[in-house]
């Protein structure tokens, strides 16, 4: 079968190490799956180009025959990289995967398409079944020029790295994938690619919606030499006062005219955060441009005295070590304005970069004639970017301060906003309501006075975390993007907002793009980190981590990603390990480590912990502190109480807790989300039939064969339930219910005997609304299931029934051959060793039991009172 493209011989060729397909043949396997898919994906039929030979040629030293070379000529290969693939000398490396890289970027289309939604794919589609050692990581990265990105078919657990099978659960699954849905992405990646490539020109709807009218990214269109050739990085001007509190004026002078240049779209500007790391290092301009990736380097001092002002400015071209243009000013302070925009126009001159007529008219801007509110927000500024609670609050002073100088004074305006905007964030201290109106008095008056790119910003920050209008907030930061190309903040933010959208592989292209102005900086990690971590690459993720732990180990952001990537994983000891490691850096206790440190307790079974971190949380709820309420919810939601979760969701929605961003997006919530969204749904009358064979599989499968509490037990009290019920004058959907509280009562011992009751309930409120139960009939089952502990403490018939049920043996004539079962499950928990001490237990539990039906009462009492007389005899007359 030929290609669907002229000149091809293949649409796909697949390459692998034939040892990979030994024994359960999973590369046979996969390959007839994909071709599966691709039948209802394509109209057309798609050839695949599958070797079978058990022989991979390792060792050879031939070269690429004619009719490999042939074979080669295929429109995509995809390599099934295993613990194996990644051998120089093996055949399926030298001769099917570096020779495809090479004959591809040769030929008519090129290795690396453009899609149809502006990303970039290349037409090598990895498929990863095992996670790599890094040195084979790095040889396929080198080959690829790129950081690896492939379709993983990985099962782990606990000491297992293995391709995925079809008959893999998902919840078994440390990395949570499922093989049907894998080999769907395969196929979906493939005709993605397909059609970039038939296509070349089509963009999606929905890229064409972001796009604003008459506007052009700037990502679009520039080759990488042109970025290069024209990139700079504007380190920190020393401050030559020597004076510390004379700090902030260098600093100034430095932002200013980074800003001034950030605002050329022919420029990559490397930003501040960066270029910040560099105030007071002793590396050349060569060392720095090369960790910066960029061509030039401006560099500075600047001193005030009085009235006076002296800077010296140079321009650097790294490449060469070459000094091109340097000049010191020595003027009045009232031309301070001028020298930077004298800077900005030099640089833009010597780099070949023309201005636009707009560009040049804001490079010529005097932000105001005041200046003293101009030292003063230079203050303010500096002291914003120190990053905390107490920076902003300082800056959010100095601000007022300038705008109370000169009232017309647009920049102060603008940060003011975007200072009660951070104040509202993770680290800031004012809740969404309290910094709202505050950000719309100051922002509506920079708007007036003509909005940049950090207005389009704050806007966006509204309209994202507060009102949760996502698709405002990214017309907004397209805008911004357009106004400020070198806004690197602006970048993260929209891959972080895409990421809230579910949009998790466009995340991550935005973060390498702002990555690119940003390079140095914990906040690359941060949002490379959120979209690992939603796309389940985990342990990418925990390896990104890591690294940046080495570099900010004081961010304790990073510690609450770690927690929670372990939580994911099941690592509940390792999560306990990262919250103390952070909490202990920190003067705050953050809601999200506090909920995540109650879970990871709850899992180790450490109920004490879990409670004592579950009333900090609800007293600080009632502090009115914000951002509580929805780490309540995940406690709660973890614990399998779902109606203390949903009134504590309540709760977070009337406060609007800034983390609702995450409600669509967030694993933990998963199940929480999907009830609410089936009881949205219209209601269909209960399947009761359905459900109890459900749980019935369930147990057959699952449920441990303990001698006492087995399946042959609750069937026991099934039909002890029935019994009592039908006397009882029970009829109709409450014989239903009380049958699958019966069935769901000791559900739990599938986890752990400890708590099972609890864990019963929560499997109750996992499965029931799947098979339309409402919100009440649920918890009237729950309340049955949990009314069985003991002491039994029923309050309803129904919850004397199951009780009643439970214990029926206690009066009946198998009272003995039941209790020897019951004896010999306790001697293997420690519970007792000895016949002595269990007819002691069982003593003191038959003098405190009651029954609670008319039916138990009549029925079961007098003989549960002959078993206690003749138990006390046997304890006063051992034999």
């Amino acid at each position: 079968m030929a290609s669907i493209f002229q000149g091809f011989e293949y649409d796909i060729f697949i390459s692998y190490r034939h040892k990979d397909n030994r024994g359960d043949h999973w590369v046979t396997e996969f390959v007839n799956a994909l071709k599966t898919e691709l039948e209802v994906t394509y109209k057309e039929d798609i050839s695949i180009y599958f070797d079978v030979n058990p022989y991979d040629g390792l060792l050879e030293t031939h070269s690429v025959d004619k009719s490999l070379e042939r074979k080669l000529k295929c429109l995509i290969f995809i390599p099934i990289i295993s613990q194996t693939y990644c051998d120089v000398r093996s055949y399926a490396w030298q001769h099917e995967f570096c020779a495809f890289n090479k004959l591809a970027k040769e030929d008519q289309f090129g290795r690396d398409i453009k899609l149809s939604n502006g990303n970039v794919a290349s037409r090598i589609l990895p498929i990863r079944i095992h996670d790599l050692e890094e040195e084979d990581k790095a040889l396929l990265e080198t080959e690829l020029g790129g950081v690896l990105r492939a379709v993983e078919f990985i099962f782990k657990s606990a000491g297992v790295n293995r391709p995925l099978r079809v008959e893999d659960k998902r919840e078994d699954n440390l990395n949570r994938l499922f093989y049907r849905d894998q080999i769907n992405k395969v196929a979906n990646a493939l005709k993605e690619i397909t059609n970039g490539i038939r296509y070349p020109d089509r963009k999606e709807a929905r890229e064409e919606s972001r796009r604003l009218p008459g506007t052009e990214s700037r990502f679009d269109g520039n080759s990488t030499s042109n970025l290069n050739n024209k990139s700079i990085a504007v380190l920190p001007f020393l401050n030559l006062a020597h004076d510390a509190s004379q700090e902030y004026f260098a600093d100034g002078i430095t932002e200013n005219i980074l800003v001034q240049l950030a605002n050329l779209h022919q420029l990559r500007v490397i930003s501040r955060t960066s270029v910040m790391r560099y105030k007071e290092t002793t590396k050349s301009a060569p060392e720095i441009a090369s960790e910066l990736g960029v061509k030039y380097i401006l560099e500075g001092s600047a001193q005030s005295y009085g009235n006076k002002v002296r800077i010296h400015v140079q321009l650097i071209d790294a490449e060469k070590d070459d000094h091109i243009w340097s000049k010191v000013f020595v003027e009045n302070m009232d031309d301070i304005f001028a020298i930077q925009n004298n800077v900005s126009e030099v640089v833009a001159r010597e780099l070949q970069s023309s201005l636009s007529p707009q560009e040049n008219k804001k490079l010529n801007e005097v932000p105001t004639r005041n200046l003293k509110a101009y030292d003063l927000f230079l203050k303010g500024r500096h002291a914003f970017n120190q990053w905390g609670a107490h920076g902003y609050r300082m800056a959010t002073d100095y601000f007022k301060e300038a705008i109370a100088l000169d009232p017309d004074f647009k920049e102060a305006y603008s940060y003011l906003a975007s200072s009660y905007s951070a104040r509202m964030s993770w680290n800031g201290d004012l809740s969404p309501i309290e910094a709202l109106e505050n950000i719309k008095v100051h922002l509506d008056e920079a708007w007036k006075r003509g909005p940049t790119d950090n207005d389009y910003l704050t806007k966006a920050f509204v309209e994202f975390f507060i009102n949760k209008d996502f698709g405002s907030a990214e017309k907004l930061l397209l805008q911004a993007i357009e106004l400020g190309p070198n806004n690197a903040t602006v970048l993260y933010t929209y891959s972080y907002l895409s990421n809230v959208m579910g949009r998790h592989e466009e995340a991550i292209e935005l973060v390498s793009k702002a990555r690119t102005i940003d390079p140095l900086t914990v906040a690359y990690y941060n949002y490379q980190i959120v979209s690992l971590y939603l796309l389940n690459r985990h342990e990418e993720a925990l390896t990104a981590l890591n690294e940046a732990l080495q570099l900010y180990p004081s961010v304790l952001r990073l510690y609450d990603f770690l927690a929670r990537i372990y939580l994911s994983l099941g690592r509940y000891k390792d999560t306990v390990e990262a919250v103390r490691s952070g909490l202990s850096i920190s003067k705050i206790r953050p809601p999200s480590m506090v909920a995540y440190l109650a879970i990871a307790y709850a899992r180790l079974e450490d109920e004490g912990k879990t409670k004592e971190l579950l009333a900090e949380l609800t007293l600080r709820s009632k502090g009115n502190e914000k951002g509580v309420n929805i780490y309540v919810v995940h406690i709660f939601n973890a614990l399998g109480d779902s109606m203390s979760a949903r009134l504590w969701l309540e709760k977070a929605r009337k406060t609007n807790d800034v983390d609702l961003i995450w409600w669509n997006v967030d694993p933990f919530l998963k199940k929480l989300r999907e009830q609410l969204l089936n009881e949205a749904k219209p209601r269909v009358s209960a399947d009761f039939l359905a459900a109890e064979k459900h749980i019935i599989h369930l147990l057959e499968s699952e449920m441990p064969k303990l001698p006492y509490h087995n399946l042959n037990h609750i069937y026991d009290v099934l039909n002890s339930a029935q019994v009592i019920a039908q006397n009882e004058g029970i009829t109709g959907d409450e014989i239903k219910l009380l049958r699958l509280a019966a069935l769901f009562h000791d559900a739990g011992f599938i986890y752990s005997s400890i708590n099972h009751e609890n864990r019963g309930a929560a499997l109750a409120r996992e499965i029931l609304p799947g098979y339309g139960l409402s919100v009440a009939q649920v918890e009237q089952i729950c309340n049955m299931i949990l009314a069985t502990r003991t002491p039994q403490l029923p309050v309803t018939k129904l919850e004397k029934i199951l009780c009643d049920a439970d214990l029926d043996y206690l009066g009946r004539d198998d009272f003995y051959e039941t209790g020897r079962l019951l004896l010999e499950e306790m001697r293997v928990r420690g519970i007792v060793s000895t016949e002595r001490e269990w007819n002691i237990l069982q003593k003191t539990f038959l003098e405190s039991h009651d029954f609670h039906t008319d039916y138990s009462k009549t029925n079961r009492e007098n003989s549960k009172k002959q078993r206690l007389r003749e138990i006390v005899d046997q304890l006063k007359n051992p034999s």
